[in-house]
């Protein structure tokens, strides 16, 4: 807390509390407000009056527990929607590929391809990038295959459908059921991997990145020499890093995690 003159304590006692709630999983009554905030349940009624009153918290009379009402929802609507993910997601990938000591990546879905937006290299022997970018399936990345799997259906198909599915390694998916059945083990597993299918020599696993509303907006990819790990050392020991470094970003960009809240698509092929 700040000694300063101009300091306001009250604001930040509100703050505090409403904090305290965008934290919480549940509402949470006055009792557990005050004792979370370690104030006087006198002081945090008050603070809790005030703030009902301007629409930033909402009262349920039935339980007499506190949220987050409509006013903060609307007020913070605007910068998490303004957030630069490029920006935000480099800090940590930074940190993340100083760790592991290798090259993360950030992209997205630019029609039917992948672009990568954002890059860390770790300045090891996998500084290479892969010639013709463009002209290499959206399925043979692990980008790709995670940014495939979070869209609805209807989109999902179209892509599919648009896919030029042309052998570049012996481990390349070149057919709709199999890139179909992949994208169901990205969806249960929460990552995608790249086994040499774009190029040989490169291995590669991804996870989402997703936005305040929780859509998933982009992947972020640690990439790695195959000759220094295999395909389940990288599915064992950097998914789980790849995951938490999805997570982190996503937190960061304003995502709150529901727990049980994954659904599983359905998807007809085509052809």
């Amino acid at each position: 807390m700040s000694n300063s003159k101009d300091f306001v304590e009250s604001l930040s006692r509100g703050v505090t509390l409403l904090t305290i709630l965008a934290e919480s999983p549940e509402p949470l009554g006055l009792t557990e407000l005050a004792k979370k905030a370690d104030l006087s349940t006198t002081t945090v009624h008050r603070l809790t009056y005030t703030l009902q009153s301007l629409d930033v918290l909402l009262k349920d009379e039935k339980t007499k527990k506190f949220q987050l009402g409509p006013k903060m929802v609307s007020l913070s609507q605007p910068a998490l929607t303004n957030l630069d993910i490029r920006k935000v997601a480099l800090p940590y990938m930074e940190k993340t590929s100083k760790e592991v000591g290798e090259n993360v990546s950030l992209g997205t879905l630019v029609g039917v391809k992948v672009a990568i937006i954002e890059k860390v290299n770790a300045n090891n022997i996998l500084n290479f990038t892969i010639s013709n970018h463009t002209k290499i399936p959206v399925s043979c990345f692990a980008i790709g295959k995670v940014m495939l799997a979070a869209l609805p259906e209807a989109e999902l198909r179209d892509i599919i459908d648009e896919i030029d599915f042309i052998a570049l390694t012996e481990n390349t998916i070149t057919s709709k059921r199999a890139l179909l059945k992949e994208l169901k083990k990205v969806e249960a597993r929460g990552f995608g991997v790249n086994n040499e299918e774009a190029a040989l020599g490169a291995r590669a696993v991804a996870a989402p990145v997703r936005n305040h509303t929780g859509r998933v907006i982009a992947a972020v990819n640690i990439m790695v020499p195959s000759f220094r790990m295999s395909l389940k050392m990288m599915e064992t020991q950097l998914a789980e890093r790849v995951t938490t470094l999805g997570e982190n970003i996503s937190l960061a960009m304003g995502y709150k995690k529901i727990p049980n809240s994954s659904t599983t698509k359905k998807v007809t092929v085509r052809g």
